[in-house]
């Protein structure tokens, strides 16, 4: 939400379809199929474009009305919201989303912080935005170096996007919407969890959202991965094309930016962590799952066999 100009659209909301519930997060825990999944419901609407990050400080959409424009089509729809896995890190998202939106429903998927880390740099390496081993990137100098205003200026994307450990402490990041949204409005999942008990965690989650709990969705499998083809067709992707923004809405930019990155992805090559470095990022995660663990009120067994690789089909 980065110095939007938004004063008239803050005034004027009541004039428009509002979202009532948002999917925060976690990055690379299976977020795009439950937007997808979600939206199949007769009484749901799900923003057409995932990840506006409308609410994240210093990135993504910056203007209310292309923000707003997202819902229009909601109609009646009991359930409309968005999906943007920054809002989970961001600090001032959760305060910027209940103040403007201080009913919402929070949904919250988490993955194996060790797994999530090394996925969403595997992500973004096969995007062409990181060049470093996962090994590298995650180095305590490295970690230090793209938290500083240097590496926020060079960044191709949102600075965080580059933060794969901190991306993955969950535990300040979620008990900031416990807190600000209170426990009733926030629902957490955890990602292993969910796809093996899918039918019934869906269920759950329709009926959090208030709609028809005994709908079942076709449970696709979204967000792919793959390497690159072709630079040209990344910078292309990646480059600012003001003209392109008076001429066409919002929606329009966005998937055709998402269907470049399709054209130019090849199809992805599992790569196994390194075994020396899975033990010690367990051994450095555990704190902050038994944080986690603590404010949940439950253990998080899917976490506790260290010998479990997941492979995501997300």
């Amino acid at each position: 939400m980065q110095q939007n100009n938004s004063t008239q659209g803050w005034n004027s909301i009541n004039m428009f379809v509002k979202p009532n519930f948002f999917i925060v997060g976690a990055a690379r825990s299976g977020t795009s199929s439950l937007a997808y999944n979600l939206g199949q419901h007769p009484d749901i609407y799900i923003s057409p474009i995932k990840e506006p990050f409308y609410f994240v400080s210093d990135f993504g959409l910056n203007d209310f009305d292309e923000y707003i424009s997202l819902f229009k089509d909601a109609g009646d729809a009991r359930a409309v919201g968005e999906a943007s896995t920054g809002y989970l890190f961001d600090e001032h998202a959760p305060v910027a989303i209940h103040e403007l939106f201080p009913d919402a429903k929070i949904i919250v998927i988490l993955r194996n912080p060790v797994d999530m880390a090394f996925s969403y740099w595997r992500f973004t390496q096969i995007a062409g935005n990181e060049s470093k081993s996962f090994e590298e990137a995650t180095s305590d100098e490295e970690r230090r170096y793209r938290k500083t205003e240097e590496f926020k200026r060079k960044a191709l994307n949102w600075w965080a996007m580059y933060l794969y450990i901190e991306r993955a402490m969950y535990f300040s990041q979620v008990k900031r919407y416990i807190n600000i949204f209170g426990r009733g409005k926030v629902r957490v999942y955890i990602f292993e969890d969910f796809i093996k008990r899918i039918e019934e965690l869906y269920k759950d989650l329709f009926a959090f959202l208030d709609v028809d709990a005994n709908f079942t969705p076709d449970y696709s499998v979204k967000n792919e991965g793959g390497d690159i083809h072709s630079q040209f067709l990344k910078k292309l992707r990646d480059r600012k094309y003001p003209f392109i923004k008076k001429l066409f809405p919002v929606t329009f930019r966005v998937k055709l930016k998402s269907r470049l990155l399709d054209v130019n992805r090849k199809k992805d090559e599992k790569i196994i962590m390194n075994t020396e470095t899975r033990r010690r990022l367990e051994v450095f995660f555990e704190e902050d799952i038994r944080s986690l663990e603590q404010l949940l009120g439950y253990r998080i067994e899917a976490w506790k066999k260290k010998e479990q690789q997941v492979i995501s089909p997300f």
